[in-house]
């Protein structure tokens, strides 16, 4: 597999008949963040997108990777028109998202109460099966039990969550014409890497096609690149418009203008045509181009002190503490397993209410700014980590929280990450900072306890 560097596709877009809901769909159903949502309209919408007098509201979702994001627009107008009726995986266009799931079970059971049951039955053995669910409008979801870019994905930062994007399926008339222009172009790596086998087309009801394909990486996501021979794809229908259902675009974006605008002329020596000078709106700069096929991509560059407004940052409370411990993981692990000795290291009043070693369904209480909570085990890994979630006791409501230790060199990297929403109007912020600073002095107390006993150790040998 390719090291090159690569720009990273950092959005995927969805237009949708209700933004909201599909959204839910990925973070209630998926495991995702929420991100906010803004409105649209105008003269300058309509200059970047290409759509007539654009009104539309979007929806974001953030996923385990750093800096990307789903994006879902919902068209007040122009009305949205469906995917052609007999419409197949095999004509032109954005056709599925592949996302790698934590809890493969959990996930399918989340999204089928949220009404996506899948097409077929799961494939492959366990610890590597795969499946797709349609989301609120049909559109193509495969969820992945095993990480297909594992060993050329940028690290997680949000390793807490459920889910991360790791590819976007497009199928055109010429694998090879589309991959020049975007590998030239955009930046994105080619890699040397088959996503799926061709009885996989049977998970989106086309056993037996014939095509070709290639993948292409921006960061930790991947396009791939697919041409179908049987049944041949189809081009757009008449009238067609990225205001229609189904998947709009992928986005490459920068947080640097400089390397926005070197690739924006890049794309456009490797073909491909913007609709306009790029915008600049303070938050973001952006840009959508279309190839000589018709198929189109957006490039942006949004800044981060806006990145509130620009979907790139939680809209829920997220508290993230981290901390190097010079011990070894499983020298870490034995003190964060035991749940009663916390107490110890963390500077919180602690009782668990369970006799017996920790498992999923142990409780345990806590004081925390002069009030006890009580919080249960909803996940149990030895010696990776643990999860837990807030039952009584604080204005709060869908806490969850999760510490995990991994290797760092010759000692361990710990990290405590919370999410929840507030009860108490505009006091999320607050109360995420509060707690931020509450688990980064606990984690503190662990790398002190830690280094005493390794000194300890130390002598003792």
């Amino acid at each position: 597999m390719s090291t090159a560097p690569s720009t990273p596709i950092s959005q995927v877009c969805i237009v949708a008949r209700d933004a909201p809901r599909t959204a839910r769909w990925y973070t209630d159903g998926l495991g995702m963040l929420p991100a906010g949502r803004n409105v649209f309209f105008g003269k300058l919408t309509e200059r970047v997108q290409a759509v007539p007098s654009p009104l539309l509201l979007a929806c974001w979702a953030l996923d385990r990777q750093g800096f990307f994001q789903v994006e879902v627009f919902q068209y007040r107008t122009p009305t949205s028109r469906p995917l052609r009726l007999g419409w197949s995986p095999a004509d032109w266009g954005y056709s599925m998202v592949g996302v790698h799931v934590r809890d493969f079970d959990g996930a399918l059971e989340r999204v089928a109460a949220l009404g996506s049951l899948p097409h077929t039955q799961p494939v492959g053995p366990a610890g590597e099966r795969r499946v797709c669910v349609p989301d609120p409008d049909g559109n193509l979801v495969e969820l992945l039990e095993s990480d297909p870019l594992e060993h050329v994905a940028p690290p997680l930062q949000r390793p807490d969550l459920g889910a991360a994007v790791r590819f976007v399926t497009v199928s055109v008339p010429d694998v090879e014409a589309f991959c020049e222009r975007a590998e030239r172009g955009l930046g994105l790596v080619r890699e040397d890497l088959d996503l799926h086998a061709l009885e996989h087309d049977r998970l989106w009801g086309l056993e037996g096609a014939e095509r070709r394909s290639a993948v292409l990486r921006g960061g930790g996501v991947a396009l791939e690149v697919v041409q179908y021979a049987r049944p041949e794809g189809r081009r757009w229908p008449d009238g067609h418009r990225l205001s229609d259902l189904g998947y709009m675009n992928v986005a490459v974006g920068f947080r640097d203008t400089g390397e926005f605008d070197r690739w924006f002329a890049t794309a456009q020596d490797a073909g491909w045509r913007p609709h306009g000078k790029p915008l600049e709106a303070g938050v973001f700069r952006v840009m959508y181009l279309d190839d000589a096929d018709g198929f189109d991509v957006e490039i942006l560059r949004p800044r981060r002190w806006a990145d509130r407004l620009t979907g790139f940052s939680p809209s829920i409370p997220y508290a993230v503490a981290e901390q190097r411990v010079d011990a070894a993981p499983d020298a870490v692990w034995q003190r964060l397993s035991d749940l009663e000795a916390m107490e110890s290291w963390s500077g919180l009043s602690v009782r668990v209410d369970r006799s017996g070693p920790p498992a999923i369904g142990t409780r345990r209480r806590l004081k925390m700014f002069g009030s006890w909570v009580t919080e249960e085990i909803v996940g149990w890994d030895p010696p990776n980590g643990y999860a837990y979630r807030l039952i009584s006791g604080a204005p709060l409501s869908d806490h969850h929280g999760e510490v995990s230790v991994t290797a760092d060199g010759r000692g361990s990297r710990v990290r405590w990450a919370v999410r929840f929403r507030s009860r108490l109007p505009l006091s999320g912020p607050l109360i995420a900072t509060l707690v931020q600073h509450r688990i980064a002095h606990a984690l503190a107390g662990l790398a002190r306890a830690c280094s005493e006993q390794t000194a300890k150790n130390g002598r003792l040998s």
